[in-house]
């Protein structure tokens, strides 16, 4: 099972190791061009600097990271039907994170919105109201990316729902499919 709170941790962790290398480097940066500290030379250390703020760009870089797998789980656990209010009450972020990962969702063809409820912001995945796919991608993350028939069959899901589930995985773009009959597998991408 996934820990949805901790997104909201880890995105947070992010962006104050960003601010503290980005904010520090530059200022540094500063200190070394403008004065004698700390070395005789001015700009000594730009290089060092210069690193620091790359690393501080790339540490904002990660706490832009979008909750799907969260938004995937909760709508899962929710029974496929999800608001926009809840999504971001229950994973902790803000509301245009919530828009902006349901937009991606929707291209991909996983989400659509409700439109016979459009003022409450509901979102609908009609693909986990039916099929297990929430199950099957935690599945495959055990298993390095690969779930197969046989592995749906073997968590109580009949033929034809493991297969699917393997054919709505691959046709959504979330994998690529392997094999025939039985030894059918789909192997996640991303």
């Amino acid at each position: 099972m996934l820990d949805v709170r901790a997104f909201a941790k880890r995105v947070t962790r992010w962006s104050i190791a960003a601010a503290i290398t980005f904010g520090g480097s530059a200022f540094m940066m500063v200190v070394d061009f403008t004065t004698d500290f700390p070395t005789a030379g001015k700009g000594r250390f730009a290089a060092i600097w210069a690193f620091g703020l790359a690393l501080g760009a790339f540490f904002y870089y990660l706490s832009l990271e979008l909750p799907r797998a969260e938004i995937l789980q909760v709508a899962q656990d929710r029974g496929g039907v999800v608001s926009e209010g809840e999504l971001a009450t229950s994973l902790g972020v803000g509301p245009e994170i919530i828009k902006r990962t349901l937009a991606y969702l929707q291209q991909l063809g996983l989400a659509c919105p409700k439109w016979q409820e459009l003022e409450k912001n509901l979102w609908e995945f009609p693909d986990y109201v039916k099929l297990p796919m929430g199950q099957a991608i935690e599945i495959a993350r055990k298993q390095g990316g690969r779930v197969s028939v046989a592995d749906l069959l073997g968590s109580g899901h009949s033929l034809d729902v493991a297969e699917e589930t393997l054919e709505t995985l691959a046709s959504k773009g979330l994998g690529r499919g392997e094999g025939t009959g039985d030894a059918r597998a789909v192997v996640l991408e991303g």
